[in-house]
């Protein structure tokens, strides 16, 4: 019980990040005056990388397709779809 009330709460918290993300309500990163670019934390939670033989690609699934959060907890995979 105490692994299943785990994994939805990591799943919870990725969720509420991804939204917190998608809203764009992250502060601007500085690098002392300079604004750095945050495209890349649009990125972070709705991309997989797909092994190849030569080179691993990267996939990012369009704004709002991904339905699903992945939790790998102790050698269990959990998977957790949300719509």
């Amino acid at each position: 019980m105490l692994k299943l009330r785990f994994d939805w709460y990591i799943s919870l918290l990725i969720v509420d990040c991804l939204m917190f993300t998608c809203s764009e309500a992250i502060p601007v990163d500085m690098m002392g005056k300079n604004p750095l670019c945050m495209n890349q934390y649009l990125n972070l939670l709705c991309s997989c990388r797909i092994p190849q033989p030569i080179r691993d690609e990267v996939f990012v699934a369009p704004k709002g397709i991904s339905k699903h959060v992945v939790v790998a907890y102790k050698n269990e995979v959990i998977l957790h779809r949300f719509y």
